[in-house]
């Protein structure tokens, strides 16, 4: 019970609640409608809660290790360590969201005839085309063009890079704060 108070009351402090920022807001964004992911994700949902439990995590994991930050040294260099892959992260996580999220539209095309299936969609003004045999076709009514709104298989990646990029934030502002806190509590270990 002594180190959840001890937890609560790093958390209080400037470090601390930096590091609750950092873990509370993918969640927060969620709540104000921020649009995080792109319109046509399928794992929307998931951006909010991966990012925040992947970041209480990283606080987790700087706690654990909190005799290795009791040296201002290793605090500092994991705190820029820390710092840098998070700012790679956000700048990664906007490129893919820029330039490899945004597919617009993919329309399947299908040939009972020559039994192929084709789906054609639009990513920033270019076509890409895919063509794929059909083993069966069951029923000879199959319609003759489908719309379907569908996600991007790079959205995993960004789902990555924005988890990521908080997590490293986490433990960032956590390193140098459990160093600070522990030096001024006056003891050692939380």
């Amino acid at each position: 019970m002594k180190k959840l108070q001890k937890i609560f009351k790093f958390l209080k402090s400037l470090w601390g609640a930096l590091t609750t920022a950092a873990i509370l807001f993918p969640g927060a964004a969620a709540l104000l409608k921020v649009p995080i992911a792109v319109e046509n994700s399928h794992i929307a949902s998931l951006y909010p809660i991966v990012a925040t439990i992947v970041s209480a995590f990283g606080l987790l994991l700087m706690i654990a290790y909190l005799d290795t930050l009791a040296n201002v040294a290793k605090a500092r260099k994991t705190s820029v360590i820390a710092m840098s892959i998070a700012l790679l992260s956000f700048f990664g996580y906007v490129a893919v969201r820029v330039y490899l999220l945004d597919v617009e539209y993919v329309r399947m095309y299908k040939d009972p005839v020559e039994k192929t299936q084709t789906a054609y969609a639009r990513r920033r003004g270019e076509v890409i085309i895919s063509t794929r045999s059909l083993n069966q076709i069951a029923d000879g009514n199959l319609p003759e063009a489908t719309d379907i709104t569908s996600g991007d298989p790079w959205d995993l990646l960004g789902l990555m890079l924005f988890s990521g990029t908080f997590a490293s934030f986490s433990v960032a502002f956590g390193a140098l704060g459990l160093h600070v806190y522990e030096k001024h509590s006056g003891r050692r270990g939380i």
